[in-house]
């Protein structure tokens, strides 16, 4: 009776809390997350700051009442007894526990949280998500051959349910894309996106295997990933869908592309991403020799996303290329100075772009 009151306790109270609080978390960044589509989407969106990360971590209110609320339940209602823990909710408060601390970014103290459950080696569901979430902490911790060790061997159990499958093959490519092994991830990312049955997490992951194929050249099979995610319509993010429909127009053969993109623009239900829509559009532009429509539509693009320095940069050296074959190197020169400035310095395209426009230079002089 006893130990059931001990549970029932750290169940319907304490732990539920601290999950609604880590939820809250959550929730608040990622109303206000950015995704790069310039780049391989991040298979695990997580708050970035420009803040050096501390051991003090990001200090999010949510998650560290979170973290409060997985210390008490540990303290209150653990019932470790020669070495063996009776209330199987204390694993839940130290995955939880975890959870917290990974979530601001204090990825040490979450990974001896999650060594508490892993520790045990009782093949339970908590103890499969404490190897998922070590496996986190690895990569975020540039342990990445770790996390490729400790998922693998977890997957070699046939019984774990089809959201295990999904979610350590999901973290199994974020290792693989962070150590550049684009086939070893593209295999995953199958993996995951076939047993997943959230159909936003399903996107992310069709579009990040589009992404990964485009990287290959494998642009076939790019546009077969983008089109699948079409199939959903409503049920996924706008911003995603909108973004494998522009990659699905740009790979399409169809004759029209070009009224399927006009009607993107029109709809207001699209302006908040009327700056890929329109980046895209002057692609096809181009494409086809239409270069002054083109050009008006990366001009639009711009002024519709201002902000933004990989669409600036883009934009600059497709003006560059353009004015470099028409033979006006003064103005390809210029556009090149532009892109100069709204690069990391420290970047290759930096470098790869100031030795061009010091080529440039020696024309003009």
């Amino acid at each position: 009776l006893n130990k059931k009151y001990h549970s029932a306790v750290s169940t319907y109270n304490i732990l539920f809390n601290g999950n609604e609080s880590i939820k809250e978390g959550q929730d608040s960044f990622l109303k206000s997350y950015n995704e790069d589509f310039w780049e391989i989407l991040a298979v695990e969106p997580i708050e970035s700051t420009n803040k050096i990360i501390t051991v003090d971590g990001l200090e999010n209110k949510s998650f560290l009442k979170a973290e409060e609320k997985a210390a008490k339940a540990i303290q209150r209602h653990s019932m470790l007894i020669g070495g063996v823990q009776y209330n199987p909710k204390t694993q839940e408060a130290y995955l939880m526990l975890g959870k917290a601390r990974y979530l601001d970014q204090r990825y040490i103290p979450a990974l001896d949280a999650f060594n508490q459950v892993y520790k045990l080696n009782i093949d339970s569901q908590e103890w499969q998500q404490s190897v998922i979430w070590k496996a986190r902490c690895n990569i975020r911790l540039e342990q990445e051959p770790t996390a490729v060790e400790l998922l693998k061997n977890l997957l070699k159990n046939k019984k774990i349910k089809p959201e295990t499958i999904a979610e350590a093959n999901s973290v199994l490519s974020m290792a693989y894309l962070k150590l550049d092994k684009r086939k070893e991830a593209l295999k995953t990312l199958k993996i995951a996106s076939k047993n997943t049955k959230d159909k936003n997490d399903k996107a992310r992951l069709l579009y990040i295997e589009g992404q990964v194929y485009e990287r290959e050249k494998n642009i076939d099979s790019a546009k077969t990933v983008f089109n699948q995610i079409l199939n959903f319509k409503r049920k996924v993010s706008r911003n995603i869908f909108i973004n494998a429909k522009v990659k699905a127009l740009l790979y399409s053969d169809s004759l029209d592309s070009e009224k399927e993109f006009s009607k993107l623009i029109k709809n207001e239900e699209n302006k908040p991403y009327l700056d890929k829509i329109y980046y895209g559009y002057s692609s096809l532009l181009f494409s086809l020799d239409s270069i002054n429509y083109g050009k008006d539509f990366l001009n639009m693009a711009i002024k519709e996303n201002p902000s933004d320095k990989k669409l600036k940069s883009k934009a600059y050296i497709k003006f560059s290329e353009l004015n470099f074959n028409d033979s006006n190197f003064l103005l390809a020169g210029k556009y090149l100075d532009s892109t100069l400035k709204v690069l990391d310095k420290k970047s290759k395209d930096f470098w790869v772009y100031e030795r061009q426009k010091k080529g440039i230079q020696n024309i003009v002089d």
